[in-house]
């Protein structure tokens, strides 16, 4: 093969599942993979909505039952760092548990990512100084 590209569809087709050979355990792995996904302390915002796609794909490729969009839109805000997002989670949760949300909660991992990469996050310093991290 000398695309690039389709070299690394045939790895990812023939490798997302775990490809043990038998459907339950590679399917059972790829719930697994996603039940217990969590972003890493210093994993980047894009590093980890990459590694949450490939468990979705790891789903899909094995015949899991894949969570609807709206619901994976929330596991992924909710599978975010909580020292970085923490904020942004429960403001989400609070704006929907109290009715003030103007419109509704992300409905695809698209806009989860879209809000988490938008959200200012307070950096809080030993001091006690709060800062705007970006």
């Amino acid at each position: 093969m000398r695309d690039p590209l389709l070299l690394w569809l045939a790895i990812r087709e023939t490798h997302q599942g775990g490809a043990t050979g038998s459907e339950v355990v590679d399917r059972a792995a790829a719930v697994d993979r996603y039940a217990g996904l969590k972003q890493n302390f210093k994993e980047t915002l894009i590093d980890f909505k990459t590694r949450f796609d490939d468990s979705i794909d790891a789903l899909d490729s094995t015949g899991a039952l894949a969570p609807e969009d709206d619901i994976k839109a929330w596991d992924f805000i909710r599978k975010l760092d909580p020292n970085r997002y923490g904020e942004l989670q429960v403001k989400i949760r609070n704006d929907v548990t109290m009715g003030i949300v103007t419109s509704q909660p992300p409905q695809t991992v698209g806009e989860a990512y879209n809000i988490a990469s938008r959200f200012v996050k307070l950096d809080r310093r030993p001091n006690g100084n709060e800062v705007s991290a970006g």
